[in-house]
């Protein structure tokens, strides 16, 4: 038996129960390594032991509960008090500093309920604070089902996301950083736009967007369909589609509903960062914008999620991390500025492999620019533009014509010009009776719509009801019910007779809604796979 093994031997309980307190403070409070702790145990206080049995130590004494003072302690912070100034002291934890798979789980579902609400987060496991890089490196060292479990866990949809301030994993506590807890900020000058950084960074993610969305075409990742016009986008469009409905819900005060849609689309942003399709960098830039518009602070919460997210799930040189590294880096004031620009790069992009705004196209794609015209992300002209090229390449141009009359009415209603407005629906209505039942669904969409304008402004009830139900039935008949747009026309129906004291179709619709959410966010989750395509 060598000395080593001696030294072992004879560190007994007792032993341990005496350097209980020395190994405490280096390895929990002065957050050495077990490596460190061992060689400082070993040389300062002739202590030896493998680090098999420190492990076996450290465990026992990390068991114990997680003392009411230190509870309290943090308590105080989230009051807005400062607990030094109170007296207290965070006391002595436990010294485990593992991370746990039901801590990170616990950890991700605070996180996301609380940054769908806006709120920057400050994590302590069983009192120590856990800093954002020991998640990251936790997420990379378990096994991909653990890391998926973790990262896509989902609450039940029928609790609808209401953010518990006592959690259910009490070892966890998240809370808001204290103000005076943060480094203090340098004097904040007004950013300019020939300031290098600011330029050198938009430069260089049109780049990485272009050569990635190339290689995306070139390579085959993404399929020309003949039959649909173009690539397959349904999982971007989807899901855009489902980050403006929870938007929307946010809006129309649906808070409860609306906050847990959007941690569902902010789970299912991982899939698309794994497997991105060809409208992936216009639905982020599409949500980045759109959710700004809303609150900076959804748009901000939302930069710092996906960028994160993306070096957790994809390799440090991948071109989707290298351009969300950089936009993490311009932050949200930046990104609005550059958006167009790199936009049009991605829409010249596309537009060298397919028609965009082919008519043939699905109603979704051909919405979602249209979406980001509205945003003022696309401008008239290329807008413009985009729907000639459309119409030569589908040779539509009488649905070109007819598309036009339809959002002349939206003008003449809205400058009191009603008779005229009721002509041009008459014409379009009647040149749609002579078209394929499936053909058009966006135009039969949009005159709907402008039939409830106009009835609003002039019809009587029964004509507005009648209108409505048209308009409702219609959404539900050609996106089916939990479709997004079925559930943005509801709740957008609703508010209006909601306002106008029609309580009981109010009511009815609120029901209705009610019915399809399960199944809505059955469909927010869902995300088509392509079998044998490259990895990204």
């Amino acid at each position: 038996m060598d000395a080593t093994e001696v030294r072992n031997n004879g560190a007994g309980g007792n032993d341990w129960e005496a350097k209980r307190e020395v190994i405490t403070n280096l390895y929990r409070d002065q957050n050495k390594t077990l490596k460190e702790t061992m060689q400082i145990m070993a040389e300062t206080h002739d202590f030896y032991a493998s680090a098999k049995m420190y492990k076996t130590h450290i465990k026992k004494w990390g068991s114990k509960q997680l003392p009411e003072a230190y509870l309290f302690y943090i308590s105080l912070w989230d009051l807005g008090q400062d607990p030094r100034a109170a007296g207290a002291g965070p006391g002595p934890g436990p010294v485990d500093k593992n991370m746990k798979a039901r801590d990170a789980i616990e950890i991700v579902r605070q996180q996301k309920a609380r940054a769908a609400m806006g709120k920057s987060s400050v994590i302590y496991v069983r009192g120590r604070r856990v800093e954002p890089s020991k998640m990251q490196q936790y997420l990379h060292r378990v096994s991909e089902a653990v890391a998926n479990e973790i990262l896509l866990g989902t609450s039940d949809d029928s609790v609808a996301l209401e953010l518990n301030p006592y959690p259910t994993n009490a070892r966890v506590v998240v809370r808001t950083p204290s103000p005076d807890l943060v480094a203090p900020r340098s004097p904040t000058l007004p950013k300019r736009l020939d300031d290098p950084i600011d330029l050198r960074l938009p430069q260089e993610c049109m780049h990485i967007l272009t050569s990635h969305m190339t290689s995306g075409y070139e390579t085959g990742r993404w399929k020309l369909n003949p039959q649909i016009g173009g690539p397959d986008t349904v999982n971007s469009c989807a899901w855009l589609g489902h980050l403006n409905t929870a938007r929307d819900m946010i809006i129309h005060n649906r808070t409860k509903q609306g906050f847990h849609l959007l941690g569902i689309c902010l789970d299912q942003y991982k899939l698309h960062l794994l497997q991105p399709d060809a409208d992936f960098w216009v639905i982020t830039y599409a949500a980045i914008i759109g959710l700004s518009r809303s609150d900076p602070k959804l748009a901000d919460t939302f930069i710092s999620y996906a960028s994160r997210l993306a070096t957790i799930v994809l390799p440090p040189d991948h071109p989707i991390n290298l351009v969300w590294s950089r936009l993490a880096t311009l932050g949200l004031s930046s990104i609005a500025a550059h958006a167009p620009v790199l936009l049009k790069a991605i829409i010249d992009t596309n537009n060298r492999y397919f028609t965009l705004l082919n008519p043939n196209r699905s109603h979704e794609p051909i919405a979602m620019y249209y979406l980001l015209h509205w945003l003022g992300l696309i401008s008239p002209d290329d807008i413009d533009k985009l729907n000639e090229e459309g119409l030569a390449a589908a040779n539509a141009t009488e649905y070109g014509r007819q598309r036009n009359r339809c959002r002349s009415v939206n003008r003449l209603n809205s400058e009191g010009q009603t008779a005229e407005a009721e002509l041009e629906l008459e014409g379009v209505l009647q040149w749609l009776e002579t078209q394929p039942a499936g053909a058009w669904t966006d135009l039969r969409l949009e005159i709907r719509y402008e039939v409830f304008r106009l009835r609003s402004t002039i019809g009587k009830p029964a004509e507005v009801q009648a209108a409505a139900w048209d308009l409702y039935q219609f959404c539900m008949d050609a996106f089916g019910p939990g479709h997004y747009t079925t559930t943005f026309t509801g709740t957008t129906l609703e508010v209006y007779f909601r306002a106008t004291g029609q309580t009981l179709i109010a009511d009815r619709l609120r029901k209705d809604f009610e019915a399809q959410w399960k199944l809505l966010c059955k469909k927010a989750r869902s995300f088509k796979k392509e079998k044998g395509s490259p990895p990204p």
